[in-house]
């Protein structure tokens, strides 16, 4: 089990599996909800295979500064899993840490649970759930 911090969410979204794991894993889908509340995402490019990988720019609209981050895939298991790791790019010394988003079939709907783990901080876990959930309402806006 990674060392760090970890930080957990759950959503329901209603879509089937296939649909919402689509949307984590098209970079046009991923270009309209993977960015947090005061970013906008300007680049995505996403390979989503067992050791593929992606890259992500987003735009802070108060900064005007770019955050990037990047990763690998080390396990996709459509429509049910998806494991990557997780690097700002822009921000020297951060650690690599770990994505694992997990989608279960609720008949229609899709309950999401995203866990990042190996967090260097509370203080980071804490952004990263502030920007995750800014995701996640933008993901839910979709359907």
């Amino acid at each position: 089990m990674p060392q760090g911090e970890s930080l957990r969410l759950t959503r329901v979204f209603p879509a089937p599996p296939a649909l919402v794991f689509r949307a984590w894993t098209g970079a046009e889908a991923m270009r309209k909800w993977f960015c947090p509340y005061d970013h906008w995402g300007l680049e995505v490019e996403v390979d989503a295979r067992l050791g593929g990988s992606y890259r992500i720019v987003m735009k802070d609209t108060d900064t005007g500064k770019d955050h990037i981050v990047s990763g690998t895939f080390r396990e996709v298991r459509p429509p049910e899993r998806l494991v990557f790791s997780w690097h700002w790019q822009d921000q020297p010394g951060f650690p690599e840490t770990i994505v694992t988003v997990d989608f279960r079939d609720l008949g229609g709907k899709t309950e999401v649970t995203l866990t990042h783990e190996a967090l260097p901080t509370p203080e980071l876990r804490d952004r990263h759930i502030h920007g995750w959930n800014g995701c996640l309402d933008r993901l839910a806006k979709l359907w």
